[in-house]
């Protein structure tokens, strides 16, 4: 029972003046009310309060007498304390039944009176919904009331397994005189899941379907103690509903069933009872036999589909060894495609090295005669080809180096100088730059002529730490800007 609940009736029980009750309940829907007692301001908050008042379950009365009925059920004396527990709650029964009727009726008109529409509204809601007579049945006798509301599992299966329990001190054997009851409720609400009347997440539903039959039961039994041995998911004559529950969450399950894990489908091949959900299950690659599914499908059906797995299976065979072979050549292919575009540029480098020497290597008499205008357009001919073809940097560079050697004009003889010191010094690294280094020095031991040019060989060689050689070129271009 709710605290705001008991906080009405111990007000109404302490003032029994009919004009101060009906004041206070007015006040219940009164936006200066106390936030703690106020029923005003939604229904998220206070639908239990109005639960409490619906389902009688105020009434201590009610409560006493079925406990005492539950003892004469399992044939267990009623002590003297007991016998005065009933002769109190027969008396007093029918008069708290109907003073719980007035104080819904009072309720609701505070609320009408006030604007306060939902509580009506929750009211006719309730007693429309498919958990109606659930409630009511979970209230009775039940000091500690959970409603079904149909949006958590675990919730309304903790609320079942709560009916009938009267207290940690009562006898055990009170309780589980009521195990059959609990179970037609749960029975009761996997047929609601199988006809769509509640709003359970999937993946709470896929927990349930997923858990062992020890996990299963223990959504149903109180700890401690008290635990209740369910029967319903072990008596399907009895209980269909359970099935038809189950039926349907799987069915909800088999739409994700490419996103299971293997231990999911095959938790699920041991429990299916659907044709077209075993068939999904082959189609994922499971491999299925007689113990799988024997008792759960006619023998007809289990060679058939036995037949039919075993042809999914070669299929599945065929389809990766296909595959297989498909990579294998595929790679083949690849490996062939590699190596002809080697040979095919190793062919054209070697065509382009041979075509630049012929134009490069004896580049003092392909030059000879050249003004200094053309010998820096070859000059920036070659630069231009260097780049965009580096395999042939060593043939461009050894014509640059000639062309600037030719060349008569001073500053645009410094101005080459300056292109082959930003080659020369170019690298990203101090080993890029000493292999560049060597790369001039390749050029020059080809063409001794190009050694007589003090910077030339300055680029040649290797600055380190005791010898700097660029320095000197580097001083010469920086001056000549």
């Amino acid at each position: 029972m709710e605290n705001k609940t008991r906080n009405i009736l111990n007000f109404l029980e302490k003032h029994q003046s009919e004009e101060l009750q009906s004041t206070y309940i007015d006040s219940l829907f009164n936006k200066k009310t106390s936030a703690r007692e106020t029923l005003f301001d939604d229904i998220d908050r206070n639908r239990n309060v109005i639960r409490d008042i619906m389902y009688n379950a105020i009434s201590e009365s009610k409560q006493e007498l079925l406990y005492c009925e539950a003892k004469d059920k399992i044939g267990k004396s009623l002590s003297k304390h007991d016998e005065n527990r009933r002769a109190w709650s027969e008396t007093n029964y029918a008069k708290e039944e109907v003073f719980a009727k007035n104080l819904l009726d009072d309720i609701l008109q505070a609320a009408e009176k006030n604007g306060v529409s939902w509580c009506k509204e929750f009211v006719d809601a309730e007693k429309k919904s498919p958990f109606y007579e659930m409630n009511e049945a979970l209230s009775v006798g039940n000091r500690y009331v959970y409603y079904v509301e149909g949006k958590d599992l675990k919730n309304d299966l903790y609320a079942i397994r709560r009916y009938r329990e009267y207290g940690p001190y009562e006898d055990f054997e009170v309780y589980q005189a009521y195990a059959d009851e609990r179970d037609e409720m749960r029975a009761k609400l996997f047929g609601m899941i199988a006809d769509g009347k509640t709003k359970y997440k999937l993946s709470e539903l896929a927990e349930f379907y997923f858990s062992s039959k020890e996990g299963k039961g223990g959504y149903f039994h109180l700890s401690g103690e008290w635990t209740d041995k369910t029967s319903i998911f072990e008596n399907e004559d009895k209980y269909p509903e359970y099935l038809r529950g189950m039926a349907a969450i799987e069915k909800k399950i088999e739409t994700h069933i490419k996103d299971l894990t293997f231990e999911q489908k095959k938790l699920m091949l041991g429990q299916t009872r659907s044709e077209d959900v075993l068939k999904s299950l082959m189609k994922e690659g499971l491999t299925i036999s007689l113990e799988d599914l024997k008792g759960r499908f006619s023998p007809e059906f289990i060679d058939k589909a036995i037949a039919e797995n075993k042809i999914l299976q070669d299929q599945a065979k065929n389809e990766e060894i296909s595959k297989k072979l498909e990579d294998v050549k595929s790679r083949l292919e690849q490996k062939e495609q590699e190596l002809n575009n080697k040979e095919r540029y190793l062919g054209y480098k070697e065509q382009a090295v041979a075509s630049e020497r012929a134009t490069s290597v004896n580049a003092n008499e392909d030059f000879k005669g050249l003004s200094d205008a053309e010998l820096k357009d070859k000059f920036e001919l070659k630069k231009k080809l260097m780049k965009e073809h580096p395999i042939m940097l060593e043939p461009c560079l050894n014509s640059m180096c000639n062309a600037y050697v030719l060349t008569k004009d001073e500053a645009m003889k410094k101005e080459m100088l300056g292109e082959l010191y930003a080659i020369r010094k170019g690298g990203k690294t101090d080993a890029e730059k000493r292999e560049m280094a060597k790369t001039f020095k390749r050029v020059l031991d080809k063409n001794p002529n190009l050694k007589n040019d003090e910077n030339l060989v300055a680029l040649s060689k290797i600055d380190t730490v005791i010898s700097q050689p660029t320095k000197s070129v580097k001083k010469q271009v920086e001056h000549s800007k």
